[in-house]
Formats: structure tokens, C-alpha cells, sequence
């Protein structure tokens, strides 16, 4: 079981029909424990209408192909670790422990405890499959059966180690769905070597029918009616059309009402995520786009208001990156992908590139450089290569951008000739009432320099078994903001729990400033507000501390430096250099600058070492003080 203050937090999140809601997958849970199971019917698969002969460029068929003899032998990427699974039981074996997970019923198994040996994650990023994907194209390349056969043992493989609903890979309704979404697309791609074979894979099939009908009974409702449900609403359509039987028309009608219904509940007006993660924003949106593109190919849509928001967070993702995909790290990143090639990953080039084909607009990918996208090359085939070929890069002359629902200003200009992006986050801290993927990042600042990392968002690293580092680089002192007294911006209930979100006002914006106040502490009786002013030769950060206690505070103003940035503190000014750049913070006389050691985390299970600069001031008891800030070259 999981601490139980976890539980006392989760359920004061909960409403009443969440409670009843709850009531009722308990009632299916012991249905399931006493013996209940779909039986096994005779079906139909009706497989995804992929395209046919790709013709991919030589030299990247033999580095794929070179990839997938690596997956035949057992060797697969997982969080960047090449690992190799040739040991036994390999579904159910942390690869980095050896430890087994429990075979009980999946309702008795514990992922959630705070003193677990081995990380949930893990073991799920591996049951995902998603090499099977590789596997499958292998196969529509070459023609060579032993990809084919690697599908199928891999997918019988896993239900002889998976038994119905026994099991660590039976808990998480999300992870259910991405594996079974793999199966169906590795199973289309090795369509032909199934039919000459004349193999059976009804057992297969009966498989997806009963994930998907588990899934429609427990579905992640109110509370948890985040990316995970349109995870679980993504394997309702998927499985409606790849599997003639009964269950077929009400997870079809499910689907597609809920994906409309859902669409306001993810996402802001103006395209930003509900969420406020890019990571988890882009899995959304890669999901959405799968079950229009799945609806396209049967003539069906998902409807103008879908495809209108969709288009908006696209806007988003393109504003907020630059052209070779570099974007800033908002928010919770835990390393996953819907879709995945190994080896072959690039998050925002490739979730433009897919949305320009599936929204049939292509001025989303227009700005961006022209970098070949194997996944969606998959996906689309000959008319990948047309609309790279047409697809000419036109730089977009962005000023300023805002998103003012989904509380993120970005600002594209430069300093003497120096470019820079800068955004400003002033928006909620996530998605209500369990803020599961919120970092403590009010009022911060990112800022990129010539189209590198300069000030950053530190990331993620991990979520489980992460000696306190979950909390370090969810907390306050990993982003570039604001702290009063060392407080973070809200207290942490659980790994995925968060309170509730501060409110942010903005005071004026405009092209060339912006001014919000929080009350993110309010509870200690003070406000902070930040302005940023932008000129041709400086960037002035003014913020205003209110304190309305009968005692002293100390402010801290973090910033945190990519680790390639190098630092040096001379008095009141830090002293910065990125590639052969020299740029200057300048603060006030007054203020005690501290360069001390942080961390970043560029990528999931992955930390390295960078520059923190932490900037203290004393604001008196009943008064108000305006601290400043100026980056200059």
C-alpha cells in the first residue's frame, strides 16, 4: 500500500461522483477477483491502413536496419541505456535490480510505496514494446521474415508472462493502452507475413479486446481526467476499428464523444496544455493526432473544434522552440514517447511535422529546418517525402507572443546583435485539483541565447527512487524565480500531488513588458510581483517584494545556467559566457550573491551538474522593496 497520508491527500482531491466513480472500478476489481473473464471469440483483425513500399534513402535503411539486428538479439533504449533482455521472466525483471515484480492480482500490487526496490517506471517503459514498431517496418523493408517472427514471439512472450490482470504491467491504464496501440501498428506492418503464413493470432486479439474492455470499466475519470484518459480514449477508438466483436460500437461512441468532450478539459483557448508540462502537452497532442489521422484513413474526423485547438497548440509548441527543435523544459518530462522509433526521437520536430499532415496545414512545420522524421515517415510514406520537398523554410519573424490564458509570454529579439528568446511563466501551476506534473515555477524565466540554453528550467531526472531529488527539481530553488524565507511556491503531497495553485494577475503587458503579482504567499502574509522591460541593449527584470509581516524576510532569486554556461561572480554582477558570448547580470549593491552548485537534467533518468546563482536581499517588516536585475553584453 502507499503511505497513507498519499491516500488522505488523494481522496480531500476527490468529489463525490469521483468517489462513486471510484465505488464502482472496485466493484469491477472484485468481479475480476473472483474469477470473471471475457471468453475468447473467433475475430476479425481489420488492420491499420499504413502506406505501402516506402522507399527510404539508403543510408538511413541501413542505420535503421542496423538498429533492429540490435533489438533481434535482446538489445532494446531505454531512458538512453542500451539494456539487454536476455534473461528470464524479462517482462516482469528490473533490468538494473533483477528484482522481480509481483505476479498477484493487479489490484494487490504495489507501485506506490516511497520505499520501493525497483522503479515502476522502468518496468513500464520496457512493457510499452515499443520496439515492435521498429520491428514491423523492418519488415515492410525488407521483406525479411525474421522481423516478423520477432513481433510475435515478443507479443506471445509477453502474455505468457502477463497473465490476465496478474501483474505490475495490469495497474497502469495508460501504459495498457501505449502497448496495445504498438501491438496493433506492429501487427499492420507484418500484415502480409501473417496472411501467407496463414498464422493464428486470435489469442493476440483477444488480448487487445480484453485490455480495452478493463480499460472502458476503469477509466480515468474527473480528477485523473488528465493525458492519461486520452491515453485510455486513444486504445477505445484504435481497438474499435482493428477488432470485429461485440464491445466494438460503445468504444467507438465512447471514444469519439469523450475525445470532443476532452479537448477544452486538456487544453486553454489559446492552445497551452491544462497540464502546464511541454512534455506532457506533446504527448496529448500526439495522441489526438494518432486518432485523426486513424479517423482519416476511415473517412471521419474528429470534428472543426478539435482540429481548431489542436492547430493553437501547435502554435504554441512552434513559438515556444526554436527552428531545430530546442524548446524549454516546462513542467514534468518523464522521457516517454506514444509513438517511437529507437534511437530515432525528436519530440517537437516530429509533433509539427505530424500535425501538419494530419491537420492538412502547412505553415505549422514552416519555420522549422528540414529534419527527417522516421515515425512520421512511417506513418505517411510517399506523402511524408512530398511535403518535404515543398515544405521550404521560411524564418517567422516573431516579436513578441502571448498566451495569456495559459499564462506564458515569449519574447524573440536581441541585444546588440545577440538573439535571444525569453518566455515568462505567470500561469496556473497545472492541471486542478492534483497539479500532478507542477513544478514551483511562478513568475519564472527561461531564456535561450543564439538559439542555445541560457537560463533554464533544470527538468525532471526522475519520479521514483530518487533520493530527494523528485522534490529538488519540482521545488523552487530549480527554477528561475522568485522565494520567500526558502519556501517553495506550494507544498508537494505525493510524487503526483500537489496543493492548490496560487493566483497570478497580470498588472500591464505589451509588446515590450510585462508585469504580474502573485499571491503564492499569501499564507505568510507577502506578495511577489515581477516585470520584465525589454530594449535593444538590455533586458530589465524588476521584482517587487510585499511584506505584510511584523518581522523581516529574506528573498532569494534563483537563477539557474545551463551547464555549458560558465560563470563568475565579480561584486554585484555575474559574470556569464556561452560559446565565446560574454553577457552580464547586474544587480542591485545591495543584494549578496551566492554561485553554488545545482543540477540539471536534460533528459529522463539523466542529471548533470550546472551554475546556480542564488541572489539574497532582506525586505523589512510592513514594507515593500523593488529589486532589480539587468542582463546586458
Amino acid at each position: 500500500m502507499a503511505d497513507i497520508n498519499w491516500y488522505l491527500n488523494r481522496l480531500k482531491k476527490m468529489s463525490i461522483k469521483e468517489v462513486v466513480h471510484r465505488s464502482k472500478c472496485k466493484v469491477y476489481d472484485n468481479k475480476i477477483k473472483n474469477g470473471y473473464r471475457l471468453l475468447e471469440e473467433k475475430y476479425e483483425a481489420r488492420f491499420i491502413k499504413l502506406p505501402r513500399n516506402y522507399n527510404l534513402e539508403s543510408e538511413k535503411k541501413e542505420e535503421f536496419l542496423n538498429q533492429c539486428d540490435l533489438i533481434l538479439n535482446d538489445k532494446i533504449i531505454i531512458f538512453d541505456n542500451i539494456i539487454t533482455m536476455d534473461y528470464d521472466n524479462k517482462f516482469l525483471v528490473d533490468p538494473f535490480t533483477r528484482d522481480a515484480w509481483s505476479k498477484s492480482i493487479y489490484s494487490k500490487v504495489s507501485f506506490r510505496k516511497s520505499n520501493l526496490k525497483n522503479d515502476p517506471k522502468v518496468i513500464w517503459e520496457i512493457n510499452k514494446q515499443q520496439y515492435l514498431f521498429d520491428l514491423g517496418f523492418a519488415y515492410q523493408l525488407t521483406r525479411d521474415d525474421k522481423y516478423a517472427k520477432k513481433v510475435l514471439i515478443e507479443i506471445e512472450e509477453w502474455i505468457n508472462q502477463n497473465p490476465l490482470y496478474m501483474g505490475i504491467n495490469w495497474t497502469s491504464g495508460l501504459e495498457i493502452s501505449l502497448r496495445a496501440l504498438c501491438w496493433m501498428y506492429s501487427l499492420s506492418l507484418t500484415k502480409d507475413y501473417i496472411s501467407k503464413n496463414d498464422i493464428d493470432i486470435n489469442n493476440i486479439l483477444h488480448y487487445i479486446r480484453v485490455k480495452t474492455e478493463f480499460i472502458f470499466n476503469k477509466l480515468s475519470l474527473h480528477s485523473s481526467a488528465n493525458n492519461h484518459l486520452i491515453g485510455e480514449l486513444t486504445l477505445l477508438l484504435y481497438s474499435s476499428y482493428f477488432i470485429e466483436c461485440d464491445e466494438a460500437y460503445k468504444w467507438r461512441s465512447k471514444s469519439m464523444k469523450m475525445l470532443q468532450e476532452q479537448i477544452n478539459n486538456q487544453f486553454y483557448c489559446d492552445g497551452i496544455n491544462k497540464e502546464q508540462s511541454i512534455n506532457y502537452q506533446i504527448h496529448t497532442m500526439e495522441m489526438y493526432f494518432l486518432c485523426e489521422y486513424l479517423l482519416n484513413l476511415n473517412n471521419t474526423t474528429l470534428g472543426n473544434q478539435v482540429i481548431s485547438t489542436l492547430k493553437k497548440a501547435c502554435d504554441y509548441i512552434s513559438g515556444l522552440s526554436e527552428k531545430d527543435g530546442l524548446i524549454f523544459n516546462i513542467g514534468d518530462e518523464d522521457g516517454g514517447h506514444i509513438i517511437r522509433v529507437q534511437n530515432h526521437c525528436q519530440s517537437v520536430l516530429d509533433i509539427l511535422q505530424l500535425g501538419s499532415l494530419v491537420l492538412k496545414e502547412k505553415k505549422i512545420y514552416e519555420n522549422k529546418i528540414k529534419k527527417f522524421d522516421l515515425k512520421v515517415f512511417i506513418l505517411f510514406g510517399s506523402k511524408y517525402n512530398e511535403f518535404m520537398n515543398n515544405n521550404s523554410f521560411i524564418e517567422r519573424n516573431y516579436s513578441t507572443q502571448i498566451f495569456q490564458q495559459g499564462g506564458v509570454y515569449v519574447r524573440d529579439g536581441s541585444i546588440n546583435d545577440i538573439k535571444y528568446k525569453v518566455m515568462l511563466d505567470f500561469g496556473n501551476i497545472g492541471m486542478e485539483p492534483l497539479n500532478a506534473h507542477a513544478h514551483c515555477d511562478i513568475l519564472s524565466i527561461n531564456m535561450n541565447i543564439n538559439e542555445k540554453p541560457f537560463l533554464i528550467d533544470c527538468g525532471t531526472y526522475k519520479y521514483h527512487q530518487d533520493e530527494g531529488f523528485r522534490n529538488y527539481f519540482r521545488g523552487v530553488k530549480a527554477h528561475n524565480t522568485i522565494s520567500i524565507n526558502e519556501n517553495n511556491h506550494f507544498e508537494f503531497l505525493g510524487p503526483f500531488l500537489c496543493g492548490t495553485s496560487p493566483q497570478t494577475k497580470i498588472k500591464s503587458i505589451n509588446e515590450d513588458s510585462i508585469e504580474c503579482i502573485s499571491n503564492v504567499y499569501k499564507n505568510i502574509g507577502c506578495l511577489i510581483g515581477r516585470k520584465l522591460l525589454f530594449s535593444d541593449e538590455v533586458i530589465y527584470i524588476e521584482d517587487e517584494i510585499i511584506n505584510e509581516n511584523k518581522e523581516e524576510i529574506y528573498v532569494t532569486r534563483y537563477y539557474n545556467f545551463d551547464n555549458n554556461v560558465k560563470c563568475l561572480i565579480n561584486n554585484n554582477i555575474c559574470e556569464c559566457e556561452i560559446e565565446g558570448i560574454k553577457l552580464k547580470l547586474k544587480f542591485d549593491k545591495d543584494s549578496k550573491l551566492k554561485l553554488s552548485t545545482g543540477w540539471q537534467s536534460t533528459r529522463f533518468y539523466h542529471k548533470v551538474e550546472c551554475n546556480l546563482l542564488e541572489v539574497v536581499d532582506i525586505v523589512n517588516a510592513k514594507s515593500t522593496n523593488k529589486l532589480t536585475c539587468e542582463l546586458i553584453r
